[in-house]
């Protein structure tokens, strides 16, 4: 993959941005006040059993979560750009923050640090080199919401089957995968995605999500895209309800989110 040098802090953004490009057009499960109830051993490959699982996802109280993220961009032979971070996401109000310490981009090297903060109303804030001040993409640039993540929002899966029962990062969890389409409204662009999410078994909430660029895939049982895999992300979830929170950049600081504006 060729890139053009005068371009490559835009790049940069985009490859940085390319791991929220999914994070768009919708809001995080709303919260509710019901307590999980065990699932009984689900059958692999039925749908209707995938359904109670995410059933009970989307009633869990998800109020934070903390993740690391790997993204790779680019052909599979050819990786154009790839990131490994870390980030946190809130429910109310509905943000989420990436941390990358560097992104590789083929032909360019490594540029970095870089974070990326989206809120659901007032868009994407992104600082980044050579700029390392915070810039921000308003909502109203992409013409569609912005809102957190699209593959915590369980109601956008389609196809969803069981996979299985495993041990993910040595919690019992159950393996669904399904199929998840993204649309930027007024541009001519959309995603087709296979989505494998690990729901823990014990409060219903993600251990791990895996994204795949899958662009004309016909089944969600297929373990590898049958077009040319454009974006390929994985999250790890660390963390759940231990009260993070997200602040808000200074648009035009350096300083870190949630620093009061100097005083004129």
């Amino acid at each position: 993959m060729l890139y053009h040098r005068r371009h490559w802090h835009t790049l940069l953004v985009v490859a940085a941005c390319g791991c929220m490009a999914i994070f768009a057009a919708c809001n995080l499960n709303t919260v509710s006040n019901s307590t999980p109830t065990p699932t009984a051993t689900p059958t692999a490959g039925t749908s209707a059993q995938a359904g109670d699982i995410l059933n009970h996802a989307k009633d869990a109280q998800l109020r934070d979560a903390s993740f690391t993220i790997v993204v790779t961009a680019g052909l599979p032979s050819a990786p154009g750009a790839t990131a490994n971070g870390t980030g946190k996401l809130t429910s109310s109000p509905a943000r989420t923050d990436i941390n990358v310490d560097k992104v590789s981009l083929s032909n360019i090297g490594s540029v970095g640090p870089v974070e990326v903060i989206t809120d659901e109303s007032k868009g994407i804030f992104a600082k980044f080199p050579p700029l390392n001040t915070w810039q921000n993409v308003p909502p109203s640039v992409f013409n569609t919401a912005i809102g957190t993540v699209d593959f915590l929002h369980y109601d956008q899966l389609q196809n969803v089957t069981v996979v299985g029962a495993e041990q993910t990062n040595g919690a019992a969890t159950w393996h669904l995968r399904g199929t998840l389409q993204t649309t930027v409204s007024g541009v001519s662009a959309s995603a087709n995605w296979i989505e494998d999410l690990w729901i823990r078994q014990d409060n219903y909430f993600p251990a791990q999500v895996e994204v795949r660029n899958a662009a004309g895939v016909a089944t969600p049982t297929t373990q590898t895209p049958t077009g040319n895999q454009q974006l390929d992300e994985k999250l790890t979830f660390t963390q759940w309800n231990s009260g993070v929170t997200i602040n808000l950049p200074t648009v035009g600081s350096s300083s870190p989110p949630g620093t009061p504006p100097p005083s004129s």
